[in-house]
């Protein structure tokens, strides 16, 4: 490697890796006070107001229904990048914050006799993350053909929110058999920037400096519709769900793009576009599970199985030409997402009459898609989820306590070290790794 080839070199390696939200992963969060502590097993069971989204199908066989459902959940999460780019630099974002809640509850009026009409809104997608980091050092960190010293700084930050609320129609199709529909409406919105400079000096007192931006966002209103059966025979139950792929509506976004280098070479190359039309799609899912009691013991086990996507621009826009290079540079955002099983069982275990004890499993495997390109989700992390509770009643409220431990690791082999598309340097490997503790306190009255 050439002096002149340092600089770009040096930013290509900072940027080796990157952070993504988590819209790859589908199971991430569960809601409702009882069905949050079984990890969302729960399509196939009558269990509580979280029916409203894991089975709308069910609502008209809950007994004695609670008028109104809440939780609150405290995440310390914790997201650590190491990329492999032949010296030390590590990313770390700790945080405390508030996890997604979930409230939900009957409507006062009831029509055509036992018809039940309900209401949720929650939040379903949520993750924020910020890493940066730092270096200065020799440029003989980057090649034993170099001389001189170097500084890195790179930042990359990630937020995304989507919140749904909606109703849900619930009948009984026969005794012991309930149908039922959602309507949600879902408000999605996400940004990310990637901002990387650097600059070297050589032996021969050559400077080089550097700067390299790339920065996104986007809202986007969508409806989408999910169906659900639910049947109840001698201890046990059966569910079965469908949820469609979403209708976008309208939204709003924008794409900023600048690549600066003034060494022996000089680079510049800037566009900013707004007003962009995003679009943003859904999968179809499909989910069946059971619930099967046993004296003080109940088993719920569910599996949903999610269809793929194909790459599609989450914002499209037009072709601009560099200024210093004359190309032509497409600035497009991608997404796409392969075909996942997610499965999860929980058991329940009834004390006494007003205590309950918890404990579930789940997967939530991630949709990434390797083949995707410029796509915004790129940490393909699968995670798997511990959780732990109780439930007891004090008064006329039913109190829900537990924690959750979530936790994945991915090594993503092969990152190609690039600059504005050129390899400058061999492969590497980057390394992720995702944990999540939950507090989970929810009642229901």
């Amino acid at each position: 490697m050439t002096g002149r080839r340092a600089l770009p070199a040096l930013l290509a390696l900072v940027l080796a890796g990157d952070l993504a939200a988590q819209d790859a992963n589908y199971w991430t969060y569960q809601y409702g006070t009882r069905a949050n502590l079984l990890s969302g097993a729960v399509v196939g069971s009558v269990v509580d107001l979280g029916a409203a989204f894991y089975n709308p199908g069910a609502l008209t066989l809950i007994k004695d229904p609670d008028i109104i459902s809440t939780q609150k959940v405290l995440e310390l999460s914790n997201v650590t990048f190491r990329p492999d780019v032949g010296f030390e630099l590590d990313f770390n974002d700790l945080r405390l914050d508030l996890a997604p809640g979930y409230v939900a509850g009957i409507l006062p009026f009831r029509f055509l006799a036992n018809h039940v009409l309900a209401y949720s809104f929650f939040t379903r997608y949520l993750f924020k993350a910020s890493l940066d980091g730092a270096r200065v050092g020799r440029l003989e960190e980057l090649a034993d053909t170099l001389s001189g010293d170097f500084f890195a700084q790179t930042r990359s930050t990630r937020d995304l929110n989507e919140t749904w609320g909606g109703l849900s129609w619930s009948f009984p199709l026969a005794q012991k058999v309930g149908f039922g529909v959602s309507l949600f409406g879902a408000y999605r919105s996400q940004s990310g920037m990637n901002r990387t400079q650097g600059q070297t000096l050589s032996e021969d007192g050559t400077l080089g400096i550097g700067l390299t931006e790339n920065d996104f966002s986007y809202w986007h209103f969508r409806l989408l519709w999910k169906a659900g059966v639910t049947f109840e025979w001698m201890g046990a139950s059966l569910g079965l769900t469908v949820t469609a792929p979403g209708i976008g509506l309208f939204g709003d976004g924008r794409v900023l793009v600048n690549r600066t280098l003034s060494n022996s070479d000089t680079v510049f190359v800037a566009d900013y576009q707004r007003g962009l039309k995003p679009d943003y799609r859904s999968p179809w899912s499909v989910a069946f599970g059971g619930s099967y009691r046993r004296n003080k013991t109940v088993l719920h086990l569910t599996a949903e199985r999610y269809s793929k996507v194909e790459e599609y621009k989450v914002l499209d826009p037009a072709d601009f030409v560099g200024q210093s290079t004359g190309d032509t540079i497409a600035g497009d955002l991608t997404l796409a997402a392969d075909d996942v099983l997610n499965f999860g069982i929980g058991i329940q275990q009834d004390f006494r009459e007003h205590l309950t004890g918890f404990a579930s499993f789940r997967t939530d495997y991630s949709s990434k898609s390797p083949e995707s390109s410029n796509d915004i989700a790129i940490a393909s992390w699968d995670i798997l989820y511990v959780t732990a509770g109780a439930a007891f009643r004090v008064g006329t409220a039913d109190l829900t306590l537990g924690l959750a431990y979530g936790w994945g690791d991915k090594r993503d082999e092969d990152v190609g070290v690039r600059f504005d598309d050129e390899l400058v340097e061999p492969p590497r490997t980057a390394d992720l790794k995702y944990r999540s503790l939950r507090l989970i306190i929810a009642f229901a009255i």
